[in-house]
């Protein structure tokens, strides 16, 4: 591993932005573990319950997709609101699902993550371009300012129980991404570039996560190659060639592709692949989409029986867990997943039907037999 040191400006803009974010909430507001590396042995095992279907918007039919939870069991995503004619961003909370105000104009709010409060970050697929979007825990919505001289494309990925959210803005030529901390509006650090890209390449550095202790994580790119970083207080950590997405308070464990999108673990700075389902050791066609506290990862993949259609994956305990479809389903896949074990996502409820915005809960009960990765 290597680590750069980066000089950052960010702070000393805060005070162009303050004004400015706290006058548009104003307005708009009226307006509107993966497994840990353990001893072998045999631990109690996490089974799911069945997915739950979380409700539609004004049709019982209607499409949704949750997207991220948090430890209040609070559910954030898209549904489509058949009283407007269109997708709306929407949270589930309690038993009920409210559509939030549309925040994109012509393009599409996706929220990705929510904290502890209910702040959420995500972004707006504009169609040529995606842009950073803040999220009040109200479903007040807000673009996130880009960098001085630069532009407001980019995405947020992240959001910590501070209010800091992680992600990308580009610079004044369009070209060069930079990985990025906004807070209460304002772009407040600027990472910067863990290397110099190759000739003919804009450099590029991207933060996809981002835990308590303000440790981000993510991917940028080193001659002609993406490495998976982590970056704290100014620190880059080069983890090797990948993607780094998701890395848990304590900092010990980091979750990521590798080269080919394959899911995999670092701890200690040592990549580990995740395993398959049906017992491969490497998860080839698997999608990582987020990690809990306690390492546990989910995402989807294949089906491991015809006609292969995408189910729903939890990663504990060294072993890959399917988490099967809706009764009926023939469809599912995992997005989020909170520290009290509960997953949330998408399937259809009966074959090709639309999405629904799925739960699942993991219970504890029977054993596995935990197996050591290196």
């Amino acid at each position: 591993m290597s680590t750069t040191r980066t000089n950052t400006t960010a702070r000393r803009l805060a005070h162009l932005y303050r004004a400015r974010w706290a006058a548009r909430m104003a307005t708009a507001a009226l307006a509107c573990g993966i497994g840990m590396v353990v001893a072998p042995g045999v631990v109690h095992a996490a089974k799911p319950s069945p997915a739950s279907d979380l409700g539609s918007l004004h049709g019982a039919d209607a499409y949704g997709s949750a997207r991220a939870v948090n430890r209040a069991g609070r559910v954030v995503g898209n549904a489509y609101d058949t009283e407007t004619g269109s997708t709306r961003q929407a949270q589930w909370w309690q038993g009920t699902v409210v559509a939030w105000g549309d925040c994109c104009g012509s393009g599409l709010g996706v929220p990705v993550a929510i904290n502890r409060t209910g702040e959420v970050a995500g972004y707006n697929e504009g169609g040529f371009d995606t842009y950073p979007v803040y999220w009040s825990a109200s479903g007040v919505a807000v673009e996130l300012p880009g960098l001085p001289g630069g532009n407001t494309r980019g995405a947020a990925h992240d959001i910590n129980d501070a209010g800091y959210v992680a992600g990308y803005t580009r610079d004044a030529n369009g070209q060069s991404r930079h990985a990025v901390l906004w807070r209460g509006g304002v772009l407040e650090v600027d990472l910067g570039f863990m290397g110099q890209a190759g000739p003919g390449y804009a450099n590029q550095s991207m933060a996809y996560g981002l835990n308590n202790q303000n440790v981000v994580v993510g991917t940028a790119l080193i001659g002609n190659d993406y490495h998976a970083f982590s970056w704290q207080d100014g620190v880059f950590t080069d983890l090797g060639l990948g993607v780094a997405r998701e890395v848990t308070d304590d900092g010990l464990t980091i979750a990521g592709t590798a080269p080919g999108g394959m899911p995999v673990v670092w701890r200690g700075g040592v990549r580990s692949y995740l395993p398959a389902l049906g017992g491969g050791a490497i998860a080839y066609g698997h999608t990582l989409s987020a990690m809990n506290n306690k390492g546990q990862a989910v995402g989807f993949a294949p089906a491991v029986k015809a006609p292969y259609l995408d189910t729903a994956v939890l990663w504990r305990g060294g072993k890959a867990i399917d988490l099967g479809r809706y009764p009926g389903g023939t469809v599912s896949r995992a997005y989020g997943i909170s520290d009290q074990g509960v997953v949330v996502g998408e399937g259809n409820l009966v074959p090709n039907g639309p999405m629904h915005a799925l739960r699942w809960t993991l219970r504890a009960g029977g054993v596995a037999q935990v197996e050591l990765q290196d």
